[in-house]
């Protein structure tokens, strides 16, 4: 019976860790789509709620990080770490995004992204930003598993995606 309980509970873990690596794919592509809009932050965290459904629940998402890293997607050279609860507004001309995450830790903001062809000399670059995303999610026990004393309540999932940032040419 144990064994049955480990299986299904693996297959639900399993579910969850795909669901979030796929909300971190759409993210990383909405980032890299949105550039350095206003609007951006709100745009990709919207992403990320949308993209994760069930058996997965987005409410268990914990952070959201938007990060701008060296080419290879693997160094971080700054990030902006959202944390789930709360609210955060985005507004620009009559547009306004609202998202359920409070506001945000770091200092890296839309307007320090490049996404010029060219590079942005006024931000000290000479080539276009590669941004990323990871999503923390906490993802507890399904079945009674944790009733067993084996695995304690559950586990967190975290997942990145990093991809070049589209160009204004």
């Amino acid at each position: 019976m144990l064994l049955m309980l480990f299986l299904v509970e693996f297959a639900f873990v399993f579910s969850a860790l795909l669901g979030v690596n796929y909300a971190s794919r759409n993210a990383a592509l909405t980032a890299a789509e949105a550039g350095s809009d206003k609007l951006a932050d709100c745009v990709i965290l919207q992403q990320v709620e949308n993209s994760i459904g069930a058996p997965g629940n987005k409410a268990k998402v914990q952070t959201v990080t938007i990060y701008r890293s060296d080419q290879s997607g693997v160094t971080r050279l700054a990030t902006l770490t959202y944390t789930r609860g709360g609210t955060t507004t985005c507004t620009k001309g009559t547009t306004t995004l609202t998202v359920p995450y409070s506001s945000p830790t770091g200092t890296y903001t839309y307007d320090q992204r490049c996404n010029f062809l060219k590079g942005c000399t006024d931000l000290g670059r000479t080539q276009i930003d590669t941004i990323g995303i990871e999503i923390s999610y906490r993802h507890t026990w399904v079945t009674p598993m944790g009733n067993f004393g084996l695995a304690g309540t559950g586990v967190t999932l975290t997942q990145s995606n990093a991809m070049r940032m589209e160009p204004v040419l």
